[in-house]
């Protein structure tokens, strides 16, 4: 069964209302290229916490620094082995929200590798008991898995071109979800015409970069990639390269797919004999001399238009 870890977290954050009172809950996930922790799902913490959060807590913080280096245990405050409510944190972020209790849990995966931590906050010091601290505890391993998954994601998009532009994942039913850390244009929104040239063709992808035209003569370059949760697509508008016109991109798309000067002509709605005067244009323009070698240009430079 495919995930979709991004929805699954913030569905996880709303289920743990019924188990544990907290008033505000975040879950952040780590970068270890980036040395970063950013939050990836929240709820009721203001901007101000969660940037203290994700900043100076997983750096300077007693709490954090005890289960990062001695013990992992999710704790409420006053178990801690040390005085915690004066720390810097309660006094002068915690307490000023009005939190009086919380526990943050640090997450793995199962070979071990930290992914990023959980954050939980309670507006009294009774209502956290430690049974809600052993419930918190066994969503560990469920939660860690989530948090990689998503930026393994997040990884994988970044090493695909173009890379400008923005990246999502595209599903079966028709749903998109950027990929954190990127902007998609309105090309990958629900029921754009390059979503739905994707799922007319099963959400296969594409072998290599392709060219795709929006309806307002823009050409976005495209690149897919199948993963567990649909097709992950990376895509940005950019011009045309060689200084090739619209018309030059798709009589050369013709001759990468082998089609002759009169099918082309069909194809395009043109005639054969302006179609060879659109060859004369281009050969000079992507420096070949033949046809077999436009059509493999035009492969490798991802010069195949996709309708």
């Amino acid at each position: 069964m495919s995930i979709d870890p991004e929805n699954d977290l913030h569905q996880i954050l709303d289920l743990m209302t019924d188990w544990v009172p907290f008033v505000a809950c975040s879950v952040a996930s780590y970068d270890p290229v980036a040395r970063r922790h950013t939050t990836v799902a929240s709820r009721g913490y203001p901007d101000a916490v969660l940037e203290h959060l994700d900043g100076w807590f997983v750096t300077r913080d007693e709490a954090f620094s005890f289960m990062a280096r001695i013990d992992p245990t999710p704790r409420r405050w006053r178990d801690f082995p040390f005085d915690y409510r004066g720390s810097f944190s309660i006094r002068e972020v915690f307490a000023p929200h009005g939190y009086r209790d919380g526990t943050t849990m640090l997450l793995h995966t199962r070979d071990g590798r930290y992914t990023g931590c959980l954050h939980v906050n309670i507006d009294s010091v009774d209502a956290f008991t430690a049974d809600d601290a052993e419930h918190l505890h066994r969503l560990q391993g469920i939660i860690g898995a989530l948090v990689d998954r998503r930026r393994a994601v997040a990884v994988l998009a970044s090493t695909m071109s173009p890379t400008t532009g923005g990246a999502a994942l595209v599903r079966s039913d028709g749903s998109v979800t950027a990929v954190s850390g990127t902007e998609p244009s309105r090309a990958l929104t629900p029921g754009s015409g390059l979503v739905s040239v994707l799922l007319r063709g099963g959400l296969r992808g594409f072998d290599r970069s392709v060219r795709w035209r929006d309806d307002d003569g823009c050409w976005h370059t495209v690149s897919t990639r199948p993963v567990a949760e649909g097709l992950l697509v990376r895509e940005a508008p950019e011009p045309l390269p060689f200084l090739l016109t619209s018309a030059e991109l798709h009589v050369l798309d013709g001759v990468s797919r082998g089609l002759s000067n009169g099918e082309i002509a069909s194809s395009i709605g043109c005639s054969a004999r302006a179609v060879g005067k659109h060859l004369e244009h281009v050969f000079p323009k992507i420096g070949v001399r033949s046809r077999a070698h436009a059509a493999v240009l035009a492969a490798s430079e991802g010069l195949t238009v996709v309708r």
